[in-house]
């Protein structure tokens, strides 16, 4: 099976996974403080 040749998977996953995490958090806490934020006024 002949497949494209990409570079290191691996590195490419790190960092697309420490990419995700941030911005996962980054998300969520604006998410909750957006929400959270009419709620308590």
């Amino acid at each position: 099976m002949a497949r494209p040749k990409l570079p290191n998977p691996d590195s490419i996953f790190s960092v697309i996974d420490k990419a995700g995490k941030f911005w996962a958090y980054s998300f969520i806490h604006l998410f909750l403080t957006s929400v959270a934020t009419p709620i308590s006024v």
